[in-house]
C-alpha cells in the first residue's frame, strides 16, 4: 500500500509542476506588442480589415431601403454606421466617437444590428435616431462583414467607401474621414 502512495504523490507532483510550466508559457504568449501605426507596419488584423473594406467597394446595398425609408434618403451620398451589440465595447465607442467628430451631417444614418439601440445611445451620449436591423439583413447582404463598419453609399445604393472601425486602426480611420467626410 505504501508503495502506491509514493507513486501517487510523485504523479501528483509531476502534474503540478507540468501545469505550472504550461501556465507560465501561456502567460508569456499574451504579452502585447505595440502596433506600429504607419502604413508599412500594420498588423494582420488591420490588413484584413482594410482588405474587407476594399472588397465592399461598388457593391449594391439595396436592403438599406428596408431599414431606412427611401423617401427621406440619399440625395448625393450617405454615411451609414453599422454596429452590433456583439461588437467589443471599445470598438463601438470608437465608432460613436468617430461620428461625433463629423459635426452632425444630415446624411448620417446609424443602424444597430440585433441589439437594443437605447443602451448605446445613452452610453455614448448619441442623441440622434438609431435605426434597427433586428433581422441582420444588411450584414447578410454584405456577406457578414465585421462590425462596427462605416459605409459611404451613393444615391444608387452602391458602396463608394468603407472602413471597419476598431480600436487600433485610428490612422486609417482618420484617412477615411479626411477622404470622405470633412
Amino acid at each position: 500500500m505504501r508503495k502506491y502512495q509514493y507513486y501517487i504523490i510523485a504523479t501528483l507532483a509531476f502534474l503540478l509542476i507540468l501545469s505550472f510550466f504550461i501556465s507560465t508559457q501561456s502567460d508569456a504568449s499574451k504579452v502585447s506588442v505595440p502596433i506600429d501605426q504607419n502604413e508599412n507596419g500594420l498588423n494582420y488584423k488591420v490588413k484584413r480589415n482594410i482588405k474587407m473594406s476594399e472588397s465592399l467597394l461598388n457593391k449594391q446595398l439595396d436592403s438599406i431601403t428596408v431599414i431606412i425609408d427611401s423617401l427621406i434618403f440619399i440625395e448625393d451620398e450617405a454615411i451609414i454606421l453599422l454596429y452590433s451589440g456583439y461588437d467589443c465595447g471599445s470598438c463601438i465607442e470608437s465608432a460613436f466617437t468617430m461620428i461625433k467628430s463629423l459635426n452632425k451631417p444630415k446624411n448620417l444614418y446609424v443602424v444597430g444590428l440585433m441589439t437594443s439601440t437605447f443602451d448605446y445611445e445613452k452610453m455614448y451620449d448619441y442623441r440622434e435616431y438609431v435605426y434597427q436591423d433586428e433581422d441582420d439583413i444588411l450584414r447578410k447582404e454584405l456577406k457578414y462583414v465585421p462590425t462596427p463598419i462605416m459605409l459611404i453609399i451613393d444615391s444608387s445604393y452602391k458602396i463608394k467607401d468603407a472602413i471597419v472601425i476598431d480600436t487600433f486602426n485610428s490612422f486609417d480611420q482618420n484617412k477615411f474621414i479626411l477622404r470622405n467626410l470633412k
